[in-house]
């Protein structure tokens, strides 16, 4: 029996995400599919800081591309600084 369905990645990533599918059989057996990539907004330069996700549940992820060292200063929502970070390549 064939069943159809969609699904929407509403708060992608910027720069690449990578997707697959894994389908399960009644009796129990899987099996993946391809991995499929996908860029969003434009290739990234290499020199960008990306910080995501933003807003956040308390994870972050950082990725400098400079070769020198970076501070960040994290602020909650209303502006008090939370942490301070020095990020080195």
């Amino acid at each position: 029996m064939q069943q159809d369905y969609d699904f929407y990645d509403t708060e992608p990533l910027y720069g690449y995400s990578y997707y697959r599918l894994r389908q399960v059989d009644f009796n129990g057996d899987d099996e993946l599919s391809e991995t499929r990539t996908i860029l969003i907004g434009g290739d990234p330069h290499p020199s960008d800081l990306l910080i995501y996700p933003n807003p956040s549940n308390g994870s972050i992820f950082i990725r400098s591309g400079v070769d020198q060292t970076v501070l960040l200063r994290l602020r909650n929502s209303v502006g008090q600084e939370i942490d301070v970070l020095v990020i080195t390549d």
